[in-house]
């Protein structure tokens, strides 16, 4: 078994490829949330798989048209005014995805496209079946004939599978489409209306042939006759019987072809011109593009050697009158009805801002001399018959953005994409995009990796990889020939692979080749800025490699089960040495800014998992994936990918891409987390992260997005910032903490108030961190444990009738000074200086406040218990979340916490002994009348294992006893930490 979290050889990048730019959004401490959508960067092109060009016969001199791509944004669509002087200028023309094939419809890649003039419809063919839409509004999708379908389990009785279509033709009104029911191929036909109504006559008709390969499906336009032709040659050119708009009762017939064809390679194309000349066009045995061509249909053909080279085209089109057309094949273009002589290159001999690229070329509905092309980059126009050649790509969001590198100041970046190498200069998080792709080879192949050179202060040198290495020393103006080649490379890496990784600093140069076929990859290094290579690794797919700031080389590799290599190894210059062994395949690595590193991958069953490995060694160390989905597949093409952010408060913020979804564990969190916001359409793929802000390369293009994370504060009494609540005691003055988890005491008698002090602990500061806090008739004094700083030191907020009542109000991460006073609230924002409420009524004189964030939204409510009753309001929202309802009883102490970890505060009580939960998100009785503790134990819940939620915790002359009600699993019992004379700290 090869997987590619344990190496999957048929696993390969596919979907939609986004880098997005995460400026982090505002994550509150339970869910993510945001007030900015990502904003998609002018990076525009993509892989075209067909086009299509319709008339709009409602609007004069009016063309659409529409271009499939490889990305998740399946389909768009143009409108092209031939009235204007420039009718492709970017005020004038841009293309926008068909909103019922965008990437959240998530199609992917579709079979095949075909406009209707009349009504503007667009129709596709797709293992899903036959579709229309209207390309221009959303809602508005429908299945005109059923398709493949995904067969229910048992024991639901299974759903009746249609035909996998695979071309689709329009002619007139007349709908043609060809489907393959696995024994045999069907040719389905019908009338479509002037509402884009679809209705299918008497079809299927057996057509003959079982494959499902590429089919042309003309109509002649003199015969009217329809022509089938299968690319692979195995049932040869068929024509029917009758014309294309009464087929009922036609049947098929062969048409002769000469044997001429039989030695050529590769896929063969097919069309008519409009005088009724057959083309069938191809590579010849000498490997260059030929065709052949008949006049009386297919008695005899004559022989047409191009004289150029390259791969076969995506279709044969031939566009002009019955005297004078242009025949286009592939780059090639004919200028003279396809005889000997009149083949040249698409513009050949004129302009070109990149290059064609052998696919498919379709001519405008309405100006046969206006020609569609793709191109390396994405799709181009001509509107001289091919002479010249310009780019129409704005607006198309397809590009499948691979990597992306920056400089220190984020002035300059470079990404590596299907469709070339692009530079974005200026400010930063709003730079200024070449416009068109950058092929240093001016060969069209994708590139999977860049890496400037930081040592480099101009920014100038910049390495690229595909199959090939490149590198520019003056900013991408000039690219030599590579500086390594897969053609003449003696490492044994073989056509297929490609570089997935680089690294550069100085001299130093680190590549790593990955093959997704059954060969393997490795990893190569240089010392001379890539004009010599050494070949460090052997046998083993690299992933990523990282180049930290102490020098160390760390290569994360994909899991091989049949050799066991894979996990993270580190390359020094006399050793590999392996330092992840276990059964997993690493897909991405991150340093934070202590030196640590985090690596993210899948085992062999899929199952998510990450390391964390600190500075000081080499030893790494599984990292919770609670909060993360349960994968049984390869997610991201390679696995999931990793990065290293900050939040709000600079504090290091892991942030990692599962499918389309961006999760992020904050600073002291148990649990990863995200949000709709940070969610991507269903055909996403992220293939990259990179922060500062946070970038996320995705299969449609470069995305930037506002996140602002704050640090995980809603643990109770961690003074540590593990995540984890700590037993803290204290009396007359002196604190008293000891972490449970690790076993270490913070501190042991420290002064911080007095004997008429009441403690009140939270995270003033914002750094994850618990802080020495006391409150004395309406004066506060607050230190902080951790960074030995005094934030506070008597400053009023209250008086001596108050309750100090502190939490994060505002939601900005930090507790704010906070005091009740029989029945009304005034809450003070210590690090904004803002008073939030002064004097607000909620609650009464004989109301025990119980702040918490009961609605998950990351900021405390008001929120009061009086003899059973509770009654719960939104300052943030304004909202009544509840009031007076019952839960406890008059002699019932209130104990709120999140029990169940869904990020909001359940009303919880505790009466001698006993507790009672219950959840008012969910209306769910988590425990009813628990037992643990006694009548003289005091409560002091918190989470004391880290796993988001609260646990059952009681105290009792200085003894302390913990149950995980979540778990079953007692934390703690009767163990020692305080005494009669103390108070534990809640």
């Amino acid at each position: 078994m090869r997987t590619d979290a344990t190496r999957n050889s048929n696993v390969f990048l596919a979907g939609m490829c986004l880098v997005a730019l995460l400026a982090l959004i505002s994550l509150s401490v339970a869910e993510a949330t945001t007030n900015t959508v990502p904003q998609i960067q002018a990076i525009y092109g993509g892989r075209i798989t067909a086009i299509n060009s319709i008339e709009l016969t409602d609007q004069p001199n009016v063309s659409r048209v529409f271009a499939a791509t490889e990305s998740a944004n399946s389909i768009f669509y143009g409108d092209v005014d031939h009235a204007l002087a420039m009718p492709y200028a970017t005020n004038n023309f841009r293309f926008t995805v068909v909103p019922d094939f965008n990437a959240q419809a998530n199609f992917g890649q579709v079979g095949g496209i075909a406009g209707h003039p009349a009504s503007g419809r667009l129709f596709i063919v797709d293992d899903a079946g036959l579709l229309s839409c209207d390309p221009t509004t959303a809602g508005t999708r429908i299945t005109n004939i059923i398709g493949q379908v995904t067969q229910p389990p048992p024991p639901a009785p299974p759903v009746p599978s249609g035909p996998c279509f695979i071309s689709i033709f329009i002619q007139d009104s007349t709908l043609l489409a060809i489907g393959n029911m696995g024994d045999s191929n069907l040719l389905y036909f019908g009338a479509i209306d002037t509402g884009g109504n679809f209705t299918k006559s008497d079809s299927p008709i057996t057509i003959g042939g079982s494959g499902v390969n590429a089919r042309a499906l003309l109509v002649h336009p003199t015969n009217q006759c329809v022509y089938i032709y299968d690319c692979d040659s195995t049932n040869g050119l068929i024509k029917s019987t009758a014309a294309f708009n009464a087929l009922s009762g036609a049947t098929f017939s062969s048409v002769n072809v000469t044997n001429v064809i039989s030695s050529w390679t590769g896929t063969k194309r097919f069309g008519i011109a409009p005088d009724g000349r057959l083309f069938i066009a191809g590579n010849n045995s000498g490997g260059n593009k030929a065709c052949i061509y008949s006049d009386n249909d297919g008695k005899s053909w004559t022989t047409v050697d191009t004289g150029a080279g390259g791969t076969t085209g995506g279709n044969v089109e031939c566009a002009g009158d019955t005297n004078n057309y242009h025949v286009y094949f592939g780059s090639m273009v004919s200028t003279n009805k396809g005889i000997t002589g009149s083949w040249q290159g698409i513009a050949q001999f004129g302009t070109r801002e990149t290059n064609p690229n052998d696919g498919v070329v379709v001519a405008d509905a309405i100006n046969s001399l206006t020609v569609y092309v793709t191109t390396d980059q994405g799709i181009g126009a001509s509107t001289n018959g091919g002479h010249d050649l310009f780019e129409i790509d704005y607006g198309l969001e397809a590009v499948q953005i691979q990597d992306l590198d920056m400089n220190a100041a984020k002035t300059l970046a470079w990404t590596a994409s299907k469709s070339g190498l692009r530079k974005g200069t200026g400010t930063p998080m709003a730079l200024q995009w070449t416009e068109n792709g950058i092929f240093p080879n001016f060969d069209g192949s994708p590139f999977y990796s860049i890496a400037i050179d930081k040592t480099d202060a101009s920014g100038n040198t910049v390495y690229a990889g595909n199959a090939r290495l490149y590198k520019t020393t003056d900013g991408g103006t000039n690219w030599p020939a590579p500086i390594w080649n897969i053609d003449v490379n003696t490492n044994g890496f073989q056509s297929g692979g490609y570089f997935s990784s680089l690294k550069a600093s100085g001299q130093t140069v680190v590549a790593g080749f990955y093959d997704q076929g059954t060969t393997r990859g490795g990893l190569l290094i240089s010392s001379d800025s890539g004009t010599n290579w050494a070949q460090a690794m052997t046998e083993v797919d690299v992933n990523d490699v990282l180049l930290m700031s102490d020098g160390t080389l760390l290569v994360a590799a994909a899991y091989d089960s049949a050799t066991g290599v894979g996990g993270v190894y580190q390359v020094a210059a006399t050793a590999v040495i392996r330092e992840l062994t276990n059964a997993v395949g690493i897909r991405n690595l991150a340093e934070d800014s202590s030196g640590g590193v985090y690596a993210s991958g899948q085992d062999s069953s899929y199952a998510l998992k990450v390391y964390y490995r600190a500075a000081s060694g080499a030893t790494w160390t599984e990292v919770t994936t609670t909060g993360l989905p349960p994968e049984l597949q390869a997610v991201n093409g390679r696995g999931p990918v990793i990065t290293v952010g900050k939040d709000n408060n600079t504090n290091d913020l892991p942030i990692m891409a599962v499918s389309v979804s961006l999760y992020y564990l904050a600073h002291g969190g148990s649990a990863w987390q995200t949000s709709s916001s940070l969610t991507y359409p269903a055909g996403s793929q992220i293939n990259v992260l990179y922060w500062d802000e946070l970038m996320v390369g995705t299969s449609e293009g470069l995305y930037g997005q506002v996140l602002n994370a704050e640090s995980n504060a809603s643990v109770e009494n961690d003074y540590d910032g593990d995540g984890k609540s700590d037993l803290a005691v204290y009396s007359a003055g002196y604190w008293s903490i000891y972490s449970l988890v690790n076993g270490l005491i913070l501190i042991n008698g420290g002064v911080w108030g007095g004997s008429d002090s009441i403690t009140v602990p939270g995270d003033y500061d914002g750094d994850g961190k618990a802080d020495l806090a006391v409150y004395s008739a309406g004066y506060w004094s607050i230190y902080s444990l951790v960074n030995g700083l005094i934030l506070i030191n008597g400053g009023a907020w209250g008086d001596a009738d108050s309750i100090p009542v502190p939490g994060d109000y505002d939601g900005d991460g930090k507790a704010d000074l906070a005091v009740y006073r029989a029945g009304y609230w005034s809450i003070y924002s210590l690090a904004n200086g803002l008073i939030l409420i002064n004097g607000g009524a909620w609650g009464d004189a004989d109301s025990i406040p119980v702040p918490g964030d009961y609605d998950g939204d990351g900021k405390s409510d008001l929120a009061v218990y009086n003899a059973g009753y509770w009654s719960i309001y939104s300052l943030a929202n304004g909202l009544i979340l509840i009031n007076g309802g019952a839960w406890g009883d008059a002699d019932s102490i209130p104990v709120s916490g999140d029990y169940d970890g869904d990020g909001k505060s359940d009303l919880a009580v505790y009466n001698a002994g006993y507790w009672s939960i219950y959840s008012l998100a969910n209306g769910l009785i988590l425990i009813n009348g628990g037992a643990w503790g006694g009548s003289d134990s005091i409560p002091v819940p918190g989470d004391y294992d880290g796993d988001g939620k609260s646990d059952l915790a009681v105290y009792n002359a200085g003894y302390w006893s913990i149950y995980s009600i979540a778990n079953g699993i007692v934390l703690n019992n009767g163990g020692a930490w305080g005494g009669a004379d103390w108070t534990p700290v809640r």
